[in-house]
């Protein structure tokens, strides 16, 4: 952008003093500023061969009269784009933010596996990103965004079985108790997610598609049996301090509105327990997510 600044003071009646002329480029910003009888007009340039502020000092009395200050400034790089899109309307920090983009889940988790043998559909629910840092190129273009959150996962055990926990530590599915009535039990796992998302926007409207891999920490993990006999006694176990995986890595990929409402799948290709202390099994999960 250019701009030619030309200024001829002269006084009102006639013309005593040759015009000034000067030529800035990359000019982002000018004030004009009048006080009393003096009029300050400052200007500052982004030029890289000239990253100077520039000010000029008239008075309508003596028009002569005229001084000019150099300050030297830094200059952010992409300050040109950022300049271009806000005169254009469209602001956009190219460099990325953090935000809060509260995400709330809620779905069923379905095992899959030749192993997954008395395991059946149970329920996940958490919050996929409490906070996130995000990194946006080009306005209303692909997202990158790394984020942290919490969930809780629960998987159902047929009534017909029931769960127990061998000299070695590892959690067994096994058949009921013949004077049970009902069985049946529940794995429960709460994990830290660090989920990474990658976000492309479909239309103007928010509507988007997305995917991405998260890492669960899985920091506790209980097995809660309960039992019913024919003698109309109730017994409830809990296991605690079982052998899962503390790390795992899930895939999912999200559909809808963002902010708004969106549905997902999910899928965790790794057993939860370490090997031969616990039952295999993988999940998929499907479900719903409101964003704020």
């Amino acid at each position: 952008m250019n701009l030619k600044i030309l200024f001829t003071l002269a006084a009102a009646a006639s013309m005593t003093t040759a015009a000034a002329e000067k030529v800035l480029t990359h000019v982002p910003r000018v004030v004009i500023t009048q006080s009393g009888d003096s009029t300050v007009m400052s200007v500052w340039t982004d030029s890289l061969a000239d990253p100077s502020t520039y000010r000029w000092i008239t008075h309508d009395e003596q028009s002569e009269n005229m001084s000019e200050t150099r300050t030297l400034h830094f200059q952010l790089p992409f300050a040109d784009l950022i300049d271009k899109n806000k005169n254009t309307g469209n602001s956009h920090n190219p460099y990325g933010k953090l935000t809060c983009p509260v995400s709330i889940y809620a779905g069923a988790a379905i095992p899959t596996g030749k192993s997954a043998s008395g395991i059946v559909t149970g329920w996940e629910i958490g919050v996929r990103e409490i906070a996130a840092a995000e990194i946006r190129p080009r306005k209303n273009g692909t997202a990158f965004r790394l984020g942290a959150g919490l969930g809780w996962r629960v998987m159902n055990v047929d009534k017909s079985l029931t769960m127990r926990v061998s000299e070695r530590q590892c959690l067994e599915i096994v058949p009921a108790d013949p004077a049970a009535v009902k069985a049946g039990g529940q794995i429960s796992t709460f994990h830290i997610t660090v989920p990474f998302t990658i976000e492309q926007p479909i239309g103007s409207r928010g509507f988007s598609i997305s995917a991405g891999a998260e890492l669960h920490l899985n920091t506790y993990t209980t097995a809660s049996v309960k039992t019913e006999l024919i003698s109309g006694e109730k017994v409830t176990n809990t296991y605690k301090g079982l052998h899962q995986r503390i790390a795992t890595i899930e895939f999912t990929g999200m559909l809808g509105w963002t902010p708004g409402v969106a549905v997902y799948v999910r899928y965790a290709p790794f057993n939860p327990f370490i090997d031969g202390y616990g039952p295999d099994y993988k999940t998929i999960s499907v479900g719903g997510m409101l964003y704020f």
